[in-house]
């Protein structure tokens, strides 16, 4: 059995021990910036805004259900094209604390956009949304499969 030694896509060998040591120092300098506590914050703050969403399926109709906390109605938008639905909007929350001699202000705000491809044929126009409660339930009725019918033969 032969060994061969491991190489990078562009070819070059990667090695323990770095050839300048300014690579060491910069590799530390990028490690630090990205563990760093305004880019952990960044994070934290980003995924907020990811919206969970749930999308179920019967023989009738999608389903799609997505948790949207303080996200009004009317910063909501729903689109449907191609057999894509599209669900977009902004979020925008601001707090404000005053007590003895100190006063906090926190101010959030993003958008969100999420598509799902739909595979089941819909009736475009039954697509029924609701939000209610934080909670955005969008209905894709299912067209009907066209049911076989029997041809009469005419004779000729």
């Amino acid at each position: 059995m032969q060994l061969i030694p491991w190489k990078h896509r562009n070819g070059v060998r990667p090695s323990l021990h770095s050839a300048h040591p300014l690579d060491t120092q910069f590799d530390a300098l990028v490690q630090q910036f990205f563990s760093g506590p305004f880019v952990g914050e960044a994070a934290a703050h980003a995924g907020s805004l990811a919206t969970a969403m749930d999308v179920s399926e019967s023989a009738d109709e999608v389903v799609l259900r997505a948790d949207l906390p303080g996200v009004p109605s009317d910063a909501l938008e729903i689109t449907f094209n191609e057999g894509v639905l599209t669900i977009s909007g902004e979020k925008r929350d601001e707090h404000n604390r005053e007590k003895e001699g100190w006063r906090v202000s926190e101010r959030r705000f993003g958008s969100f956009k999420r598509s799902f491809a739909i595979a089941s044929p819909v009736d475009e126009s039954k697509i029924a949304a609701e939000h209610k409660d934080g909670v955005l339930t969008v209905r894709l009725p299912k067209v009907a499969p066209p049911k076989a019918r029997k041809i009469e033969i005419r004779p000729s």
